[in-house]
């Protein structure tokens, strides 16, 4: 990381890649580099090598999940300069390039910073790639490298290179009465069933996870990993997912069990991996669940049916879900995601990069 600003040679693609050149000190070769503007100024030129193993091979391989916490890294020191705007520039081939843009795109947006401009410079031409769309591009225009760069030492404050971000989406979605209508809490009957299923769990539960120290049942379950405690989360998940696949709906206990589970980090984890394969049933069970869910417990399947209707290019049907998620509790850093990746217009194919954020510390719970 190098906080140093070289001033800006032109208001061009050209002049910005002079530029990062300038800064490093050599062209860079099979390299990622990320720029940071803040108020249309220069504030920090980072750069790191692109993993010798293509990341295109296996977007979920190790050398994947490397480039992820590296521009994590790079997010917290760029927030740290004052950066909240940036562009980034890979060299090399366009198949690693491109999977590192969808990655870092999805990894800065968690980190509240805005991706300007994806800039891929291949042989002598440079292509921009949409932030909103990575692995679009067009044919690309040529360049000529300047002269072997020498550093600059810091004159006055340069000039941000890049226009407005061009794809960026000033749509609005607002969605409709049907999507908010499938998160509305149950009532009558339904309700007062769900609350004396809700009672008979929270007992069941307490009695198994005792002796425990003074606090919530939710910290004790997850502080308490017995043998017992682990074959009832597997038993809980795995007899929801059969009801599912038989189109059956879960009765109040095992509603109520399941939605109290929840709550727990090692049950939302194991739930979220279990039924995070495209099934579209097990979006419907966790609409189910949200709805009967009792106060204090709504989060844990409004985030699981979020993540998955957004999976399912269902926008709207996920902002109802991620409110109800939020309203239940404030701040929590799951839906606090799903949020994140609904108001940048993430795209759902990147799905199998939210695993590798969550752990990263981006976005753990």
């Amino acid at each position: 990381m190098s906080d140093s600003s070289p001033p800006s040679q032109a208001a061009s693609v050209p002049g910005l890649l002079a530029d990062v050149a300038a800064a490093l000190g050599r062209h860079p070769a099979h390299s990622a580099v990320v720029v940071g503007f803040r108020d249309q100024r220069l504030t920090f030129v980072a750069r790191f090598d692109l993993p010798a193993e293509s990341l295109a091979v296996d977007p979920t391989s190790d050398a994947t999940a490397e480039a992820a916490q590296v521009l994590h890294d790079i997010a917290v020191q760029g927030h740290g300069l004052g950066s909240v705007n940036l562009v980034v520039v890979g060299y090399g081939d366009a198949a690693p390039v491109i999977t590192m843009f969808e990655v870092a795109t999805a990894v800065f947006t968690v980190h509240g910073l805005t991706v300007m401009h994806l800039f891929r410079v291949t042989g002598e031409r440079y292509f921009e790639h949409r932030p909103d769309q990575p692995t679009s591009t067009g044919g690309g225009t040529p360049f000529t490298l300047p002269p072997r760069p020498t550093r600059t030492t810091a004159g006055a404050p340069p000039q941000a290179h890049c226009a407005a971000d061009p794809g960026a989406d000033t749509g609005d979605d607002t969605g409709d009465d049907t999507d908010a209508e499938a998160v509305l809490p149950v009532t009558g009957d339904a309700a007062t069933a769900m609350r004396v299923a809700h009672k008979r769990v929270m007992a069941r539960l307490k009695a198994m996870v005792l002796p425990a120290p003074p606090t919530g049942l939710v910290e004790r379950v997850d502080t308490t990993v017995g043998e017992d405690l682990g074959r009832l989360v597997h038993a809980v998940v795995d007899n929801a997912m059969r009801t599912c696949h038989a189109g059956g709906t879960l009765d109040d206990d095992a509603a109520a069990e399941l939605i109290v589970l929840l709550g727990s980090d090692v049950v939302l984890d194991y739930a979220y991996v279990k039924t995070d394969n495209g099934d579209g049933r097990y979006l419907q069970l966790w609409l189910d669940l949200t709805r009967r869910a009792m106060p204090g417990f709504v989060t844990g399947p409004a985030c699981l049916a979020a993540y998955l209707a957004w999976r399912a290019h269902q926008p709207s049907l996920a902002r109802h879900c991620v409110g109800r998620a939020l309203r239940d509790d404030p701040g929590n850093p799951f839906a606090v995601l799903i949020q994140q990746l609904l108001d940048e217009d993430i795209p759902p194919h990147l799905a199998h990069y939210i695993a590798l954020l969550r752990n990263a510390g981006g976005a753990g719970r």
